[in-house]
């Protein structure tokens, strides 16, 4: 801003401000600032959003520097340090972009909950499918190799004779990998029946809606499972 600043060096990275201060180069510039303290007065960036996206992280950031005589300011928006009122102003460029993150955060959940509730499947892929898009270029699931693996699960726990890990184990020696807890999650899951489990979120209650997919199972041999599972953890 000044004909007397003279820039010691210029440090640029591809990672984004969102990623907090872990980013390789401004830890660089960290320690240049630690090691030749007071040497450096300033740590100039763009504007301030470029800094950070997290006013708490800012602020605790700014403190940390500042013990190294080095103090933080954007070329774009500066701010007059020596002017006590206007930590109001650096407060707002801060918050900012935080608040915008925020708004774009609820954004997402909301058009992801949109999705779902209108049956497409946009989580990771569940064992047995695989990605797919229908008609529309909208994401969906598919059956995948593997899924006669997960039907056979379901028909053997129906039968009620073997205990789930005993038919996860008879499975696995057929060449099915599935751990324990992930087996377990898999007959407790809807999506083989064709169907989404949607979590409640603020006053919106948990509901299952029929998928945009085809399902593995039947409904009938879903909860027949269902009931044997809760039986066994009664007992």
């Amino acid at each position: 801003r000044d004909n007397d600043v003279v820039p010691l060096k210029v440090f640029q990275e591809d990672f984004s401000a969102k990623d907090g201060f872990d980013r390789p180069e401004y830890q660089k510039l960290k320690l240049l600032c630690e090691k030749t303290r007071p040497k450096i007065d300033f740590v100039l960036v763009t504007q301030w959003s470029r800094f950070s996206r997290n006013v708490q992280e800012s602020l605790n950031e700014i403190k940390r520097l500042e013990k190294f005589g080095t103090q933080v300011n954007a070329i774009e928006q500066w701010i007059e340090g020596s002017i006590p009122e206007n930590l109001m102003m650096m407060m707002f460029y801060l918050a900012a972009p935080e608040i915008e993150n925020r708004r774009l955060s609820l954004r997402t959940i909301d058009g992801m909950r949109k999705a779902m509730k209108s049956g497409y499947w946009i989580n990771r892929v569940p064992k047995g499918y695989k990605r797919d898009f229908d008609e529309q270029k909208k994401p969906t699931i598919i059956i995948s190799e593997i899924a006669t693996f997960i039907k056979r699960g379901f028909e053997i726990v129906g039968e009620n004779k073997l205990a789930p890990d005993e038919v996860r184990k008879k499975l696995n020696d057929e060449g099915f990998v599935c751990c324990k807890n992930h087996f377990y999650n898999i007959l407790r899951n809807p999506v083989y029946m064709g169907y989404i489990k949607i979590l409640a979120y603020k006053n919106e209650p948990e509901e299952t809606v029929k998928g945009r997919f085809d399902a593995l199972i039947s409904e009938e041999l879903f909860r027949s499972v269902q009931r044997i599972l809760n039986h066994r953890k009664r007992n």
